[in-house]
């Protein structure tokens, strides 16, 4: 038997929540480069983030799991807000 090596291009979709599934299953240090991934993506958004935000603040009233889990997460880092 030979090995025969192909260069083979492979899309895959994930939804929404499957990537919140598996930020949920990274270590802390992959999870801290999601956000820099986010803040990257944040800055070619075009308009103030806070427009970003709002929006997906306003779409979490449908969805209570998701609003605790952003609350949550604000309330355990009140010490790395910018005072600037």
């Amino acid at each position: 038997m030979i090995d025969i090596t192909r260069n083979v291009k492979v899309t895959v979709s994930l939804s929404a929540f499957d990537m919140g599934q598996e930020f949920a299953a990274m270590n802390s240090e992959e999870q801290a480069q999601f956000f820099n991934g986010v803040a990257t993506g944040v800055k070619s958004y075009g308009k103030p983030s806070c427009f970003q935000w709002q929006m997906m603040r306003d779409n979490m009233e449908a969805m209570p799991e998701a609003l605790l889990i952003f609350q949550e997460m604000a309330e355990y880092g009140p010490d790395y807000i910018r005072t600037q």
